[in-house]
């Protein structure tokens, strides 16, 4: 029985008529069969059976008078008695009606007992059902007020209010909350269109709800970011959802709520612009210096010369170990007022790191102009710098780059500005040095180009290998396979020197095909347990075939291929999304882990994460190096370690070269740590004995307790 069956007053009168019928019909029937005996049973005999004097008496009488009266019919002989009587019979159907016996009485009054005890439990169950239906329409009752109870508390207790229009998009109610939320009453705002209170950039409001309409048949439901101002004139940010009304298969109306998003815009235009500003100084950092410049090269219109100016404080290294950290950043607040001052509004102050600077000045084209602002700018830095009692002083040199470089990139020309910079150092404090392609080292890297060509075939290419260790610093649980270049005039260079030139042209592809296969042939020499992991350049993902060449290394190396850890930088993605979707998966079908290396350094890394099958990440170092000195750079570290563990990927602390960074990412829960602090890179003869004392030392562990056990 449900609750609308409880509510139907037919069914509960039908229910009382039963129970009336119940009760009164056992009643009616026994008075009327009890009745109908006393009147239809003769009384006059006695209680043997035999008829009394008097009743004898008046039958004879009466049988005299019947004799008279009955001349003519016949008569019954006697011929026993030798007399005859004449003898009076009723007429057929002449009997009385309710003349019955006792036991058929008794049986009639057994058979209404029995109707009306079935009729009784019917109508006690029926009783007992309206009980439970009266029951359960109160608990239903109760949990419908409590639940509009909840809604009020609900509603009450947040910003957010419910909005409503008809069917021509005008507000026809506003929840009490718009009122605490916007400043305005509601009644000023009934009737008006909703895109008069509503603003969107992305699609009008108005525009929206129909689509939302029509698209999903009066049936779904959607959100949009909108905008609008309070009674203060303030601009407040929200987001939207909402559903058609729908009434016999017509969209008569819109229903939704607002969600006031203010303080949330607000958190992550903060967190933006922390993430691309100097906490310290307020100034851009080297994100937002290469973002200006590939925005500004980029314009092929741009009518005026570009100039840089790399910016290098002399004596800021002692500074920072003589003086406390209030007193560093007080020469670093100092000089970027500085710079702010001598520079306009469309010109650009960055701080890279330490002590370096680097402006970009628009609309200057004369280099006597520029020159008199270095001077100008080198007299106003390196005056006194008031801290306290103590009076502190920085010498400066700058390196200038004033629309020269033959390639339009931003890399291109904060290189530049590093050379000038160099040789402006080598001339002395104070010194300022223009760029020019005799101070370039551009020749030598052509003939590193060109001898790199030769270097596979001479056997000048080797691994080093830097192990992995797990948090607590006591095992290693991977080692990085790091790319070097013997080279016979210039020495030992690392890949940071030599893998530009080589992404130049197709030997990257080569050498990352000869990376692998030395890196896994080197790995299959080692505990099961360790696996190596290796970083492909982005030029390789777009222009071989990295699935192939993985697949091929660990076939020949009889390698498994959980054992192979892939790096790949965000650069690789860039390039080539496509092709590094298509290949990450493949590798990621072949076994191989996956990990998003120099993680924080892009501007996509969250999506990228979110997309790509990562099983881990690796902070990027400069992130590390500044967790024990910069507040923000650890609130960082902090919030990509929790979205590690949130997404299930292991988090790799990279850059650990000292006993602090290692302390900061123990602390903050970091997985996997690596850095010169725990162990540098080491040659192949070097890292075997490590693995091999590791592997002894754990099967040590592990033999008492296999002894415990049995």
């Amino acid at each position: 029985m449900n609750v609308v069956d409880a509510a139907n007053p037919s069914r509960y009168s039908r229910r009382a008529r039963l129970l009336v019928l119940a009760f009164v019909l056992p009643i009616l029937a026994s008075v009327v069969i009890a009745g109908g005996a006393v009147l239809g049973v003769p009384g006059s005999v006695d209680r043997a059976g035999n008829p009394s004097a008097e009743t004898v008496a008046a039958d004879s009488v009466s049988g005299e008078r019947d004799l008279a009266d009955n001349s003519g019919r016949p008569l019954i002989s006697l011929e026993d008695a030798g007399a005859g009587l004449p003898v009076q019979t009723p007429p057929p159907g002449g009997e009385p009606l309710w003349s019955m016996s006792l036991p058929t009485i008794a049986v009639l009054l057994l058979v209404v007992l029995g109707v009306s005890g079935v009729l009784l439990l019917r109508t006690l169950r029926s009783l007992r059902d309206i009980d439970q239906d009266h029951a359960r329409l109160q608990n239903e009752h109760r949990a419908l007020q409590s639940s509009e109870e909840r809604l009020r508390d609900l509603t009450s207790a947040s910003s957010d209010w419910i909005w409503e229009t008809d069917e021509f998009l005008r507000v026809s109610y506003l929840s009490s909350e718009f009122t605490d939320s916007t400043g305005f009453a509601d009644d000023a705002w009934l009737g008006q269109p909703i895109e008069l209170l509503l603003q969107c950039d992305t699609l009008p409001p108005g525009q929206w709800l129909q689509q939302l309409g029509n698209t999903t048949t009066a049936a779904g439901a959607g959100q949009l970011r909108c905008s609008y101002r309070d009674s203060a004139g303030q601009m407040r940010h929200s987001r939207i959802a909402a559903r058609p009304i729908v009434l016999e298969s017509r969209v008569v109306g819109y229903r939704g709520t607002l969600v006031d998003i203010t303080d949330q815009v607000s958190a992550q235009a903060q967190l933006a612009h922390r993430s691309t500003h100097d906490a310290v100084t307020g100034l851009g950092d080297e994100h937002a210096l290469t973002r200006f410049l590939d925005q500004t090269l980029a314009d092929r219109l741009r009518p005026l010369p570009l100039t840089l100016l790399l910016l290098d404080l002399e004596g800021f290294d002692e500074l920072q170990e003589a003086l406390d950290q209030l007193a560093r950043e007080c020469v670093l607040r100092t000089v970027a007022s500085r710079l702010r001052d001598s520079t306009r509004s469309n010109d650009l102050v960055t701080r890279l790191h330490a002590g370096q600077f680097m402006l970009v000045l628009a609309s200057i084209d004369e280099m006597i102009e520029i020159e008199h602002f270095c001077q100008r700018l080198i007299n106003n830095i390196q005056r006194p710098i008031v801290h306290g009692i103590k009076q502190l002083q920085v010498g400066v040199n700058i390196g200038v780059v004033h629309d020269q470089p033959a390639r339009g990139d931003a890399n291109e020309w904060i290189r530049c500005a590093d050379v000038a910079l160099r040789q402006a150092k080598a001339r002395g404090v104070g010194s300022w040095q223009h760029f020019a392609p005799a101070l370039d080292r551009q020749n030598q890297l052509r003939q590193l180009e060109n001898d790199l060509a030769s270097a596979i075939r001479h056997e000048q290419l080797l691994l080093q290998f830097q192990p992995r260790y797990s948090a607590e610093a006591d095992r290693v649980v991977a080692v990085e396979a790091l790319l070097r270049w013997q080279h016979p005039v210039e020495g030992l260079l690392t890949s940071d020197v030599f893998l530009p030139l080589a992404e130049r042209s197709d030997l990257i592809v080569a050498i990352g095909r000869w990376m692998l296969g030395e890196a896994c042939k080197a790995a299959r020499h080692w505990p099961q347990s360790i696996a190596v992991s290796l970083s492909l350049a982005p030029a390789h993902f777009s222009r071989g075939d990295v699935s192939r060449d993985v697949r091929d290394a660990l076939a020949e190396a009889r390698l498994p291929a959980s054992r192979l850890q892939v790096q790949v930088a965000e650069q690789a993605m860039l390039g080539c999304a496509d092709g590094a979707v298509g290949a990450l998966t493949a590798l990621k079908e072949l076994g191989t882990g996956l990990i998003l290396d120099e993680f924080g350094s892009g501007y996509c890394s969250l999506g990228y994460l979110r997309l790509y099958p990562f099983d881990g990440l690796k902070i990027e170092r400069r992130f590390v190096a500044g967790m024990s000195d910069n507040p923000n750079d650890r609130a960082m570290v902090r919030g990509m370690i929790d979205l590690g563990k949130a997404m299930g990927v292991r988090v790799i602390g990279a850059g650990v070269d000292t006993a602090q960074r290692l302390l900061c990412l123990q602390q903050e829960g970091c997985a996997e740590v690596q850095g010169d602090h725990l162990s540098t890179a080491l040659d192949h003869l070097a890292l075997e004995p490590l693995l091999k004392q590791q592997s002894a030392s754990r099967r040590v562990r592990e033999v008492p307790q296999a002894r415990d056990y049995n």
